[in-house]
C-alpha cells in the first residue's frame, strides 16, 4: 500500500490493462489482481465494465481500496493454498495480473506454477505480468561505472529480490507453464535510474557507441518494463528452485543462446564520428619516421602540425571534420 499513485495513461499498468481488455474473452468474468497494492489498475478494467478483485497482503490496503469502492480481500501470495482458495471462491476467473509483483517473491516459480495449475482446471484464464527489466541501458551504464543505486521505487525498488532479463523472464515462465501470447511492453529511453551528470561526463562519441552497442546485442536496451500476456500449458516438471526456474540449461545448446552481433554495428558508428579512421590515419602518421615527411617534402610545421592534429581520437575526428570543410 506504499504504491499510492494516479493511474497513468502512459505506464506498463496502462500497457497490462490494455492487454487484458484485448485479449479476455469473457466480459463478465472477474480480472483477479494478485498484489494489488492500491488497486490502481481496477479503474481501467471497471471503465469498461469488467469485474475486479483485489488481493493483497496488507490489511490497511485492502481496508482502502474497499473505502474507494474497490472490490479487495486480504490474501498473503506466498501461501498457496489460501491463493487457490481464493480464487476458488471467485469461481469464473477471467484473467489474473502481476503487476510488479514477480520481483518481490524469493520463489516467484512457485506462485506462476500453481496459478498454471489452477488455471488448465479452471478455463485456462490469461495471466498478464511487468516486471522491470534489469538490463535497461541507464542500468548498465551505471554497472559499467560501477554504480549499483536502489531507490525507493523504480528499476531498483530497494525491496526488489529478483532481476530479471528478457532471458530469464521467458525462461521462467515457460518451465513455469506459461506461453507468452502477447506482450506490450513499456519502453523508455531514460528510466528512474538515468544519471544525468554521468552521461554528461562521458565524451558523447563514447556514449553513442555504448548505446549502439547495447542495441546490437540487447533489443530490449530501452525497455524498462516488460508486459506480457500468457495462456496455461502443461509442462512435463515445474521448477521446484529459482535456479531451476531461470538457470540455463547445464548441457546447453550453443544454437539457443542470443545471438552475439559480429560488431559491424559499433564498427560502423565508429567509422561515422570518425574514431576509427583517425585512429588508424593517427597510428600510421605517428609510425612514420621524421625522414618519411621530409622526403615528402612537409615543411617541419606541418610536420608538428599533424602529429598534433593526430593525437588522439576525438582531435583527430574533429581535425578531419575541419579538413573536410575547407578543402
Amino acid at each position: 500500500y506504499d504504491y499510492i499513485y494516479p493511474y497513468q495513461h502512459e505506464s506498463a499498468v496502462a500497457n497490462a490493462a490494455g492487454l487484458v481488455r484485448e485479449l479476455l474473452l469473457d466480459r463478465q468474468s472477474t480480472v483477479v489482481d494478485l498484489g494489488a497494492g492500491s488497486g490502481i489498475v481496477s479503474h481501467a478494467l471497471v471503465e469498461a465494465g469488467i469485474p475486479y478483485l483485489g488481493l493483497e497482503i496488507h490489511p490497511v490496503a485492502v481496508e482502502l481500496m474497499k473505502a474507494s469502492g474497490i472490490n479487495a480481500q486480504q490474501c498473503d501470495l506466498t501461501d498457496l493454498d489460501s491463493v487457490q482458495a481464493a480464487l476458488d471462491d471467485v469461481g469464473d476467473v477471467g484473467a489474473f495480473m502481476l503487476l510488479d509483483v514477480i520481483e518481490h517473491l524469493t520463489q516467484p516459480q512457485q506462485l506462476l506454477s500453481t496459478l498454471s495449475t489452477w488455471a488448465m482446471k479452471n478455463g485456462n484464464p490469461l495471466l498478464v505480468v511487468s516486471v522491470p527489466h534489469v538490463a535497461h541501458f541507464d542500468l548498465g551504464l551505471r554497472l559499467l561505472s560501477g554504480q549499483w543505486v536502489p531507490t525507493e521505487t523504480g528499476l531498483l525498488d530497494s525491496t526488489h529480490l529478483r532481476f530479471f532479463t528478457e532471458e530469464t523472464l521467458a525462461r521462467m515462465v515457460e518451465r513455469c507453464g506459461w506461453q507468452v501470447v502477447a506482450r506490450d511492453d513499456f519502453s523508455t529511453v531514460r528510466s528512474d535510474q538515468y544519471d544525468a551528470e554521468l552521461n554528461d561526463s562521458m565524451p558523447v562519441e563514447m556514449i553513442g557507441a555504448l548505446r549502439v552497442l547495447s542495441e546490437s546485442n540487447n533489443p530490449n536496451a530501452a525497455v524498462q518494463q516488460f508486459v506480457w500476456a500468457m495462456r496455461p500449458v502443461p509442462v512435463p516438471a515445474q521448477p521446484t528452485t529459482y535456479l531451476e526456474a531461470v538457470g540455463r540449461p547445464k548441457e546447453a545448446d550453443p544454437d539457443a543462446s542470443p545471438a552475439v552481433r559480429d560488431g559491424q554495428a559499433v564498427n560502423d558508428y565508429l567509422v561515422s564520428v570518425g574514431l576509427i579512421a583517425s585512429e588508424a590515419n593517427r597510428r600510421i602518421v605517428n609510425s612514420q619516421p621524421s625522414h618519411i615527411y621530409s622526403g615528402m617534402m612537409l615543411p617541419a610545421w606541418k610536420q608538428r602540425a599533424l602529429r598534433i592534429a593526430y593525437g588522439g581520437p576525438r582531435r583527430a575526428a574533429f581535425f578531419k571534420k575541419v579538413y573536410g570543410r575547407i578543402r
